[in-house]
């Protein structure tokens, strides 16, 4: 069997998968189609499917919804309707939903710029085992170490 049935066969296999009420299998037909695998890019059917699985509570569903709204693939560019996607997926312990929120907040994109906020969604990525929260939570505790030695004066000069 070369690549291309292997593909269709794999599609046959999550569409009635799919049909049972199997979310992963509507994420990776979703995902199918959001990266022409097997079948041609198709944003719009991408995100029908993944609005299947989402609507069922999938957070990694939710948090492809997410970036289809940010990046304006299969749904119009809207910044609000992202946020709103990644906070169901991040309460539902999605790291990278986590993380996109540390950057809405961090830079706000789609919400109100808020330090806290931002802060408080880093942690919870890293907390997750999200690696680029990790690596940004240390060097952020990093800076605030050296600036509260400079504060108390201990920093060496």
């Amino acid at each position: 069997m070369n690549s291309s049935h292997k593909k269709e066969h794999e599609l046959d296999r999550l569409h009635k998968a799919a049909k049972n009420g199997d979310l992963v299998a509507m994420l990776e037909i979703g995902n199918a189609y959001a990266h022409g695998e097997g079948v041609p890019v198709d944003y719009p059917r991408a995100l029908k499917w993944w609005l299947k699985a989402a609507e069922k509570g999938y957070a990694e569903a939710q948090y492809r919804i997410g970036l289809a709204y940010e990046r304006g693939q299969g749904a119009p560019l809207d910044l609000g309707q992202a946020v709103s996607w990644w906070l169901k997926a991040a309460e539902r312990g999605n790291h990278e939903a986590q993380f996109q929120l540390h950057l809405a907040y961090e830079y706000g994109l789609g919400v109100l710029k808020s330090a806290a906020l931002s802060l408080s969604w880093l942690k919870a990525a890293a907390e997750n085992g999200h690696f680029q929260a990790i690596k940004r939570l240390a060097e952020y505790d990093q800076s605030n170490a050296e600036e509260f030695q400079v504060t108390v004066g201990l920093h060496s000069v």
